[in-house]
């Protein structure tokens, strides 16, 4: 299944404004560029969405974000676990939120993927109703 912006913004919990903006200033490389100039995004994508505007609430910048979120999405494997992500600098990493808590939650920027995913999953559910 595939969303429009709006849809998407609706699903990750965003304003259309702030995707349109993240993609005048190509902060992220997902979705699919339909050839009549619109986007549109699957569920892996509204994922990333939400991971970058999670990032992005910890000072992340959209284009770092939007990298960082692939790789966070790709990797959260099920259960998903916790985004880890060295202020600053660095990878992301997904560990096992047993391992994550409470051992990284003072160095670095931890963001539980589950909770998030489960949001995105009610948002889209309530979509298709």
């Amino acid at each position: 299944m595939t969303f429009s912006v709006k849809e998407a913004a609706h699903a990750a919990g965003l304003p259309t404004s702030t995707i349109r903006g993240w993609l005048q200033h190509s902060a992220f490389a997902f979705g699919e560029h339909l050839p009549n100039g619109r986007i549109q995004f699957t569920d892996a994508d509204v994922r990333c969405l939400a991971a970058m505007r999670e990032f992005c609430r910890f000072g992340v910048s959209p284009s770092r974000a939007g990298k960082l979120a692939e790789k966070v999405v790709a990797k959260a494997g099920a259960p998903p676990g916790v985004a880890v992500i060295a202020r600053g600098h660095g990878d992301a990493m997904v560990l096992p939120t047993a391992y994550a808590w409470p051992k990284v939650m003072d160095s670095m920027l931890v963001v539980p993927l589950g909770p998030l995913f489960d949001e995105v999953d009610q948002r889209l559910a309530l979509a298709d109703a």
